[in-house]
């Protein structure tokens, strides 16, 4: 059984981390979450969306996932790990060092939870958060056509520092990194656990942890919110995005030790137009159009060149993605929320 079961999880303030976090409680897992100080445990303890048991969820404290060794108390008595925390490119600055702040700490991170959970005789399973820009070339995420298909056997290539001076080619670069070590240390240490590799696609969904207008200016929501705010896009984007809580549930899913370990699931729903994200809305929330809140003005050409096979997610895994129209409900739902919320309490 589930509460039996002690799963030990990092990354529950983000917006994919927080979803699986209530996820894997709605589940009837007991849950100890890994906060980098007491302010986030907190944050995490006071959403009312978390309907934790008593003794369902337990916190413990590593400032700094670098560290060697940091995970080998934290891992004592799980049964499971699920690792989602891995530094984003909205969390550094311009001027940071990418290779410090972005790439190194989602490699070390990874291979910290891996070592420490080898130093154990009770991890049977560890699910990793990657994501699909480690299994599909990022030309053709940013709209290049082919007609391969790619599926979850692929691997991209690494990518070399400076990385162009750009956060989000680092990030790409610390994805492709992180997966290579931890498929890299399972073939060298031969641990007595098995891994599975989460990988999803634009990310869209409620983020219960964005509570003001502008933390929708950060994160993939805001492909959906700009689209329906009025923000008019110059570069095509591939038709790749998937439900949060699709991606919440995948984790879950994994934990099944019937599921074969040592594999990557693509996590993506396709064939859609970004464009579409206007007229859905407009026809779910006509009356925040009427409000001027929304605005039909927002458009972005949709790419339908990237190809990705996620067969397997629905075979093996067993779980069947939601469509556009559900992120798009679920995204520009929360954001007319957040706006009338603001605009109520500046009267």
């Amino acid at each position: 059984m589930p509460a039996d079961e002690l799963v030990l999880f990092t990354g529950a303030t983000g917006h994919v981390g927080f979803a699986t976090l209530r996820s894997l409680i709605d589940h009837g897992y007991t849950v100890r979450a890994v906060v980098r100080n007491d302010a986030k445990a907190e944050l995490v303890r006071k959403q009312p969306t978390l309907k934790a048991k008593p003794g369902q969820l337990t916190f413990v404290t590593i400032p700094d996932f670098t560290v060697p060794g940091s995970f080998e108390s934290a891992v004592r008595g799980v049964t499971y790990i699920v690792h989602v925390a891995s530094p984003i490119p909205d969390s550094v600055g311009a001027d940071d060092d990418f290779e410090l702040s972005l790439v190194k700490p989602a490699v070390q991170g990874t291979l910290n939870v891996l070592s420490a959970a080898k130093k154990t005789d009770t991890v049977k399973r560890v699910v990793i958060t990657s994501s699909v820009v480690a299994t599909v070339p990022v030309p053709l995420l940013l709209g290049q056509q082919s007609t391969e298909v790619f599926g979850p056997e692929y691997r991209g290539p690494a990518i070399p520092a400076p990385y162009n001076n750009m956060a989000i080619v680092a990030y790409i670069a610390s994805k492709v990194a992180a997966l290579t070590a931890a498929e890299d240390f399972v073939k060298t240490e031969k641990p007595d656990f098995d891994v599975i590799h989460i990988h999803p696609s634009y990310v869209e969904g409620r983020d219960d942890l964005t509570t003001t207008v502008a933390g929708f200016q950060s994160g993939t929501n805001k492909l959906i919110v700009d689209l329906v705010t009025g923000t008019k896009s110059a570069d095509p984007r591939t038709s790749t995005a998937v439900h949060v809580e699709d991606v919440a549930l995948a984790h879950v899913k994994a934990l099944n030790l019937s599921v074969p370990g040592n594999q990557s699931f693509l996590l993506n729903t396709g064939g859609f137009e970004w464009n579409d994200a206007v007229g859905i809305a407009k026809e779910l929330f006509p009356q925040a159009f009427e409000k001027g809140l929304l605005s039909d003005e927002g458009s972005c050409a949709t790419s339908n060149g990237c190809l990705i096979d996620a067969t397997t997610t629905a075979t093996v895994l067993g779980l069947k993605v939601r469509g556009f129209r559900e992120m798009v409900q679920s995204v520009v739902g929360h954001y007319v929320e957040v706006l009338e919320k603001e605009k109520s309490s500046s009267l």
